[in-house]
């Protein structure tokens, strides 16, 4: 009886290694960026300075600090996350499409234009799966976790941490809370089952 191993070991290819160590780098900079504006940076001033440049970067990816007027509905910008977390519907199909243009670049070695536009079809796929489940994961949980920071007030109601005029868990912030509490959860399994 020969047994054949269960973990098989191939070289990376550059593909591969330049998506791993963007993650990194992205999930350096995201928590940089978080902790430029929570953690420990922000209560030092030196620090603050320093890291400031590129917290600010993170802010405009984020849509941090974007508000279009005093007027505008305060949940917008957990409608635009919400909407990033559903698109992980998409995710299958987003697979299917890959492994398609994977199995028809390894089809036929000598006809290059197809190999080209099936590399191209990989490429975007794979882009949208980092964008969408690498760059977007940590500001879309951010606003999630802001949109169910409730502290009860003085008059005992409670109300959203960075909106004292929202109440909560009432209209629209009952149902984007229940909202994001399904949509999130499949989406962060997704992101973890993506993390390598």
């Amino acid at each position: 009886v020969v047994l054949e191993p269960k973990l098989a070991i191939r070289r990376a290819s550059v593909g591969e290694v330049a998506v791993y160590f963007t993650n990194i780098a992205v999930g350096a900079f995201q928590i940089l960026r978080l902790t430029a504006r929570v953690g420990r940076f922000q209560a030092s001033r030196s620090s603050s300075e320093v890291v400031s440049p590129v917290a600010l970067v993170g802010d405009v990816l984020v849509l941090s600090g974007v508000e279009f007027s005093s007027t505008a509905w305060p949940f917008w910008r957990t409608v635009v996350f919400l909407l990033v977390s559903s698109m992980v519907f998409l995710f299958p199909s987003l697979l299917a499409t890959f492994y398609d243009a994977l199995s028809r670049f390894e089809m036929d070695e000598h006809d290059l234009r197809m190999r080209a536009r099936q590399r191209r079809r990989m490429a975007r796929c794979t882009l949208l799966t980092f964008l969408l489940f690498g760059c977007l994961i940590i500001p879309t949980f951010q606003e999630f976790a802001e949109l169910i920071d409730c502290p009860t007030s003085q008059d005992g109601v409670r109300r959203m941490a960075n909106r004292p005029d929202t109440p909560c868990f009432e209209g629209a912030h009952l149902v984007l809370t229940v909202l994001c509490v399904f949509v999130g959860s499949v989406y962060l399994s997704c992101g973890l089952l993506l993390e390598r």
